[in-house]
Order: structure tokens, then sequence, then C-alpha cells
């Protein structure tokens, strides 16, 4: 069996009026998304569609990140023993 390996992070910038990124790796639940704007956390302002999606997925944010900023998309699946 083979694996496939993925970069689990994406970034952008925003021109203010894009509203719709992808991202190109695998999530299985939306927490296991960190999504970045300028290296600050968001937590809400946007919905994710793709979850469980090999190829990976959307963030579609709300208003649409001004122009200049840095959107960052980061796979952050947390480990339980």
């Amino acid at each position: 069996m083979s694996l496939t390996q993925q970069i689990p992070v994406n970034n952008y910038f925003g021109n203010g009026t894009t509203f719709v990124f992808p991202f190109t790796f695998k999530i299985l639940s939306s927490v296991d998304l960190k999504i970045l704007i300028d290296q600050i956390e968001q937590s809400s302002g946007f919905e994710i569609e793709g979850i469980g999606d090999p190829q990976g997925g959307t963030v579609t944010f709300y208003e649409p990140p001004l122009d200049g900023t840095i959107i960052t998309f980061q796979r952050a699946v947390s480990m339980v023993s």
C-alpha cells in the first residue's frame, strides 16, 4: 500500500473581493483546519466545505479578507493517546 504525501498548508493573499479559497489536503473535521488571517487564528466568519474529501475543499468567508492580508490554512490534527 502506498501513501500519498500531502503538504498540509496553503497560503493566499486577500484582495478585498474574493470570498472563496481552496485548501488542498484532507481534513476529517472542521476543527482539523486552522484558519489564520495575518497570523491570527479565526474561529468564525466562514464556512468549510469538503470535509473528508481526499482532495481538500474550500473555505468561504462571509466577508472577503482585506487586500494584502495573508490567509493561511493549516491542517492541525490533535493527537489523542
